[in-house]
C-alpha cells in the first residue's frame, strides 16, 4: 500500500495498542439521536472505559429546537380567505459548531456478521440487465473466488450494523454532509464498481477479513476489560478501506461492524474511520448499555459514534497529494507487480488508478495487458475504454485486434475492424498484419464449414497476402519476428498446413531455444508434419529439459512416434561421427577438424539418452521390453561415438576397431526394438 503522512493528517497511528472504548452514559432512560445532537454543542463526549457506577455527566448547554407548527386541518375545514404568509423562525443548529464541509463525501458501510463471514468466498453478484460483466468475470478468473449463492444487501433484513448506520447517516446529513452513501460490501454500488473494473473481489474480501479479525478481538473482551487492537491490524484496515473509498470516489469511509453477541461491558460496535486522501484512519470500539437489535438501542450506539466522529470530520483539511500523483504511484505499483507476475495485486492497483482517475487511458491499457491471456474478453473491454479516451492510438487498436483473436470465441469481424482502425490511425506492423491474416484464416475456416468454397478461397488468399506483408515488415532476429512467426505458424497449423507451419518456426525456434511456449508450439507442429520425426523428438527433448520433467507419461501411439524420432536421431548422429572419424583416419580431413564435431555428436547422443530415460511408455511387459532394448541400443551408440573421440585423440587403431564393433551391435539392438514395437 502506498502510504503518506503529513502534518495535516487526522489520525495518529503511532500507538501500538488501542486500550479505550467510547462510552455514553444514559441519563433518565435511553438517549435519543436528537438528544445526542443537542449534547454535541460546544462539548465532546468522554473517551474511556466504562465504570461500575457511571458518574453523572456535567449538563451541557442544550438548544431546544422550535416547536413544530400545528398540523393542517382536515380537508373539510374552511380555509381562511386571506391566510397570512408563514413566517420562518430561525432556529439554532442542534449540532453547534460541529459542521461537516458540504464537499466532504462519505461512504458509510454497515457490515453485519453475515457480511464478515463471507471474507474468504465472496464475489460480486451480477447486475440486472447488465452487459458489462466481463471485468468481474476476469477478476473471478484471476482470483478464483467462488460463492454458490452471493447475496445482495437488498435481499435480506438489516442487521444491527445496518441499523446503526442508518441513524448515523442522518447525523452526518444533519451536520451538513450532502454526499453520504449508506451501503454494504455486496450492495449494488459495490457490484457496479466491480463490474466496471474499479474494484476487485480480492479487495472486498481483504476488507471483510480485517474487520472480522477486529470483531474477534472484541469478543475476547468481557466485563469492561480493555479492548486491544494492534497497530498492524489497524493499518491493514486503513489500507483495505482506503482502496475501497478511492475506487468509489469518496473522501471518507466509515465502516460499522457489530459483533453477533457480546459479554456484559464489552464494546457494542466497531467504527472504522478512514480519510482516503490522507490514507490514515483508526478502529474505534463503541460501548453503550442496552440490548442488541433494539431500535432505540442502536440509535444510542449511532449517537455515541456520531459524537465521537463529528468533531474529527469538522477538522478535515485538504491533502497535499493530488489524485493524479496518487494515480501515478498506483500505476507504477501495478506495473511493478505485473513484472513480478503478481497479477491479482497488479489488477488491484489498476482498479485504484481507475477509481482516482476514470479517464486514465494508460490504466485501462495496462489492465488490458494484464488480462489479455487469462481473460481476453475483459481485456478487450479495457482496451476499448482506453480507446474511448484516446481514439487515435494506432498501436492500441492493434492490441485490441490481437485480443479479438484470443480465447475460446474469437471474433474475426471485430478483429479486422480494429485492425483497419489501426491502419487508419497510421499504424502498421508485422504483428498487426499477422493478426489480420489470423482473422482471414478464421473466416476461411468458417466459410468452408458452411459450404461456401468461393468465399473461403477469397479469405485464404487475403490471409496469404497479409502474411507476405508481415514477413516484409518483420525485422530479422527480433522478438517481433518471433511473435509474427508464432502467429503465422499457428494459423497454418489450424488450417491443416502442417509442413508450412513447421517451416515458419524453424528459424525462430533455433533463435530462442529457451522460450518454452515457442518450443512447445514447435514440437506439437513438428509431430504433425511429414518426415519431421527426428526434429520432433529433439524439440520434445528440449521442452522436457526446460520443464525439468524427468517422467513423461506417454500414450502408446505418442511413445511410438517420439521414440521413432529418437531412433533416427541417434542413428544419424552415430553415422555422422563414424564417417568423420573414417575420413580423419584416411587423412581426407585433418584430425583437428573432425574431433570437435565428433565430440558435439557425443554430447547430443547423451542429451537424447536423457530424454529417452524420461519417456514413460504405457504399462505392459511388451512396452517395458521395447523401452529396455531401446535404452541398450542408445547406450551402445554412445559408447561407439566415445570410442571415435578417443581414437581421434590418441590414434589407437584398437580403439577405432572396438568403436566399430559397438556401432554394429547398437544397430542390431535398435532394429530389434523397432521390430518388437
Amino acid at each position: 500500500m502506498i502510504m503518506k503522512r503529513n502534518s495535516n493528517q487526522l489520525f495518529e497511528t503511532r500507538n501500538t495498542r488501542l486500550k479505550s472504548t467510547f462510552t455514553v452514559v444514559l441519563v433518565s432512560g435511553a438517549l435519543s439521536t436528537t438528544a445526542a445532537f443537542a449534547q454535541l454543542k460546544g462539548s465532546t463526549l468522554p473517551v474511556g472505559g466504562p465504570t461500575a457506577e457511571p458518574a453523572k455527566p456535567k449538563t451541557p448547554s442544550i438548544v431546544i429546537p422550535s416547536a413544530a407548527p400545528p398540523k393542517a386541518p382536515p380537508a373539510i375545514a374552511v380555509q381562511p380567505v386571506n391566510p397570512a404568509p408563514p413566517v420562518a423562525t430561525p432556529t439554532s443548529s442542534p449540532l453547534g459548531s460541529n459542521v461537516i464541509n458540504a464537499g466532504t463525501s462519505i461512504l458509510l458501510l454497515g457490515l453485519d456478521d453475515a457480511d464478515l463471514r463471507q471474507a474468504s468466498d465472496w464475489q460480486a453478484p451480477a447486475e440486472d440487465n447488465s452487459t458489462k460483466k466481463s471485468a468481474a468475470s476476469a477478476a473471478s478468473m484471476l482470483e478464483k473466488q467462488l460463492a454458490p449463492e452471493p447475496v445482495d444487501v437488498n435481499d435480506r433484513p438489516p442487521g444491527e450494523a445496518q441499523m446503526i448506520a442508518a441513524p448515523l447517516r442522518r447525523i452526518f446529513m444533519e451536520a451538513g454532509a450532502i454526499d453520504v452513501l449508506n451501503t454494504a460490501l455486496d450492495g449494488p454500488s459495490m457490484v457496479r464498481a466491480i463490474n466496471a473494473a474499479r474494484l476487485s473481489p480480492r479487495v472486498i474480501s481483504t476488507a471483510r477479513g480485517v474487520l472480522r479479525r477486529a470483531e474477534q478481538d472484541i469478543l475476547k473482551s468481557s466485563n469492561g476489560a480493555p479492548v486491544e487492537i494492534s497497530a498492524a491490524l489497524q493499518q491493514d484496515a486503513v489500507d483495505a478501506f482506503t482502496r475501497i473509498g478511492q475506487a468509489m470516489g469518496y473522501r471518507i469511509v466509515v465502516a460499522v461492524a457489530a459483533p453477533p453477541s457480546v459479554a456484559s461491558g464489552s464494546p457494542r460496535a466497531l467504527i472504522l474511520l478512514v480519510d482516503c486522501e490522507q490514507q490514515t484512519g483508526q478502529i474505534i470500539p463503541i460501548s453503550v448499555p442496552g440490548q442488541a437489535n433494539n431500535a432505540q438501542d442502536t440509535d444510542n450506539v449511532a449517537a455515541a459514534a456520531g459524537a465521537l466522529l463529528l468533531p474529527r470530520l469538522t477538522r478535515l483539511s485538504s491533502s497535499s497529494t493530488s489524485k493524479t500523483t496518487l494515480a501515478n504511484q498506483y500505476l507504477q505499483a501495478a506495473k511493478d507487480a505485473a513484472a513480478k507476475s503478481d497479477l491479482p495485486a497488479a489488477q488491484d492497483y489498476i482498479n485504484q488508478v481507475v477509481g482516482l482517475e476514470p479517464n486514465n487511458a494508460d490504466a485501462y491499457e495496462t489492465l488490458g495487458n494484464l488480462l489479455q491471456k487469462a481473460a481476453p474478453q475483459a481485456a478487450a473491454t479495457a482496451f476499448s475504454r482506453a480507446l474511448d479516451i484516446t481514439p487515435d492510438n494506432g498501436p492500441l487498436w492493434g492490441k485490441l485486434a490481437l485480443t479479438y483473436t484470443l480465447g475460446d470465441n474469437p471474433s474475426w469481424p471485430q478483429c479486422l475492424d480494429a485492425a483497419k482502425h489501426a491502419l487508419t490511425a497510421g499504424y502498421d506492423s508485422a504483428l498487426l498484419r499477422t493478426v489480420m491474416a489470423s482473422a482471414e484464416f478464421g473466416r476461411a475456416k468458417l466459410f468452408t464449414n458452411a459450404g461456401r468454397a468461393n468465399d473461403a478461397d477469397i479469405a485464404t488468399r487475403q490471409a496469404q497476402d497479409y502474411m507476405a506483408r508481415a514477413i516484409k515488415l518483420a525485422p530479422q532476429d527480433s522478438t517481433a519476428n518471433a511473435d509474427v512467426s508464432k502467429l503465422m505458424a499457428q494459423n497454418l497449423f489450424d488450417n491443416g498446413q502442417f509442413n508450412e507451419a513447421a517451416s515458419a518456426l524453424d528459424l525462430v525456434a533455433r533463435q530462442y531455444p529457451n522460450d518454452l511456449e515457442l518450443q512447445k508450439q514447435y514440437a506439437n507442429i513438428l509431430s504433425s508434419a511429414d518426415d519431421r520425426q527426428e526434429d520432433a523428438f529433439v524439440a520434445w527433448a528440449n521442452v522436457w529439459k526446460l520443464e525439468n520433467d524427468d517422467a513423461v507419461e506417454l500414450s502408446a501411439q505418442r511413445y511410438k512416434d517420439i521414440a521413432s524420432g529418437f531412433d533416427k536421431h541417434v542413428f544419424n548422429l552415430a553415422k555422422a561421427a563414424s564417417m568423420l572419424t573414417s575420413s580423419a583416419s584416411q587423412g581426407t580431413i585433418p584430425t583437428a577438424t573432425a574431433l570437435p564435431q565428433v565430440q558435439r555428436y557425443a554430447a547430443q547422443i547423451k542429451s537424447a539418452m536423457d530424454a529417452l530415460h524420461a519417456m514413460r511408455p504405457p504399462a505392459g511387459r511388451l512396452s517395458t521390453e521395447v523401452q529396455v532394448q531401446r535404452l541398450i541400443a542408445g547406450d551402445l551408440f554412445s559408447q561407439a561415438v566415445q570410442s571415435y573421440v578417443l581414437y581421434l585423440q590418441n590414434g589407437d587403431q584398437n580403439v577405432l576397431a572396438n568403436g566399430g564393433q559397438l556401432h554394429y551391435k547398437a544397430i542390431d539392438s535398435l532394429n530389434n526394438a523397432r521390430k518388437a514395437s
